[in-house]
């Protein structure tokens, strides 16, 4: 399971590899746009699903949780694609509170709300953020092993 991070430094994959980047309109009509983005990039790659999975649950959040989800709001989905990684992030307008990147406990699995960040924990190699809610959070998970 993934160490949550809040910070920039673990954030950062070396300049080598693709980058990826697009901006999405901030409407849940946006967010299987935003999963087929991340499915079409990383296709016949052992990320493929797992990317998925991470774009839908931190576009989600950025929908219900930021000021992306408001009118006029957008969000970022990033891709950096390595040889044996690929980091997934979204970037947010920020608002409400600072991302919680919580590790599994009873009191999560019995939450109603919650659960998304720890299964992404659970996928991820690390995960985390910075940013703020003045300024916007970019939300980050690594995925890592031999990808193809």
């Amino acid at each position: 399971m993934a160490e949550p991070v809040a910070g920039i430094a673990e954030a950062l994959v070396p300049a080598s590899g693709m980058v990826w980047r697009r901006v999405f309109t901030g409407v849940r009509e946006e967010a299987p746009r935003a999963r087929a983005f991340a499915r079409c990039l990383l296709a016949g790659t052992r990320w493929v699903d797992d990317a998925e999975f991470v774009v839908a649950e931190f576009v989600s959040n950025a929908l219900l949780h930021t000021r992306s989800g408001w009118p006029g709001g957008y969000f970022v989905v990033e891709l950096v694609r390595q040889r044996e990684a690929v980091r997934v992030g979204v970037h947010d307008l920020g608002g409400g509170a600072a991302p919680v990147l919580r590790q599994a406990s009873q009191e999560v699995c019995l939450d109603e709300h919650g659960r998304g960040m720890v299964a992404v924990a659970n996928l991820a190699f690390r995960v985390g953020y910075h940013g703020s809610p003045a300024v916007g959070h970019f939300v980050w998970a690594l995925l890592a092993g031999g990808g193809s």
